[in-house]
C-alpha cells in the first residue's frame, strides 16, 4: 500500500509540473547561445573576416611606427603605403621609399597583403588617399604629424570594409567595420 502511495504520489508530481525552472531556463538559453556564438560567424562571408584580419596587422603596425618615433625622436618612423593598396612598410622619415630592416634579420619591414602576416588578407586593397603622399608618421608625442584633421585608412574586400580612423591629436586608432550595399 505503501508504495502504491508513493507511485502515486510520484506521478501527480510529475503531471502537475508543466514547465521549466528558472536554472533549465538558464541553462537551455546558454547552450542555444553558445551554439548561435559558433555558427553566426560561420555564416558570415569570408571578405569581411579577411579585411578585419589586415586590419588588425596594420594596427599593430601603426601602432609600433608611433611608439618608435615617441621612443626615438630623433629619428622618426613613417608608414608608407603604395598606390595600388596592395603594400606597406615602416621607413624613416628621411627616407621614406626604403623599408626598414628588421632587428633580428636583414629583411626589410614590407608587408604585402596575402603574404606573410597578411597571408589571411588575400584579396584585400587598402586605400590610404586621405594621407598626404600615401604616408602616416607622428611627431615624438605620439600625435599625428603634419597635424591634419583627418587621417583615414579604408580596407576593402569585396563589399565589406574596415576603416582606421587616426585620431589627430593623440593617435589612438578606432575601428570602424562595414558592407557596402552590392
Amino acid at each position: 500500500m505503501h508504495q502504491l502511495l508513493k507511485n502515486n504520489c510520484n506521478s501527480h508530481a510529475l503531471l502537475k509540473r508543466r514547465g521549466m525552472s528558472l536554472v533549465e531556463l538558464m541553462v537551455t538559453i546558454t547552450i542555444i547561445s553558445s551554439i548561435a556564438a559558433m555558427i553566426i560567424p560561420a555564416t558570415q562571408g569570408d571578405d569581411l573576416l579577411q579585411a578585419r584580419s589586415a586590419a588588425t596587422v596594420l594596427r599593430s603596425d601603426i601602432e609600433l611606427t608611433q611608439i618608435m618615433t615617441m621612443t626615438n625622436p630623433s629619428d622618426p618612423m613613417v608608414i608608407q603605403f603604395n598606390k595600388l593598396g596592395t603594400q606597406y612598410w615602416i621607413a624613416a622619415a628621411a627616407s621614406p621609399d626604403t623599408p626598414i630592416s628588421l632587428n633580428s634579420t636583414s629583411d626589410a619591414y614590407l608587408m604585402t597583403i596575402g603574404e606573410g602576416r597578411l597571408a589571411a588578407a588575400n584579396g584585400v586593397t587598402i586605400d590610404a588617399a586621405s594621407l598626404p603622399n600615401s604616408r602616416l608618421s607622428f611627431d615624438m608625442n605620439g600625435a599625428v604629424f603634419p597635424p591634419m584633421s583627418e587621417s583615414v585608412i579604408t580596407l576593402h574586400c569585396g563589399n565589406d570594409w574596415v576603416q582606421l580612423d587616426v585620431a589627430p591629436m593623440t593617435g589612438s586608432i578606432t575601428d570602424l567595420v562595414g558592407v557596402t550595399s552590392p
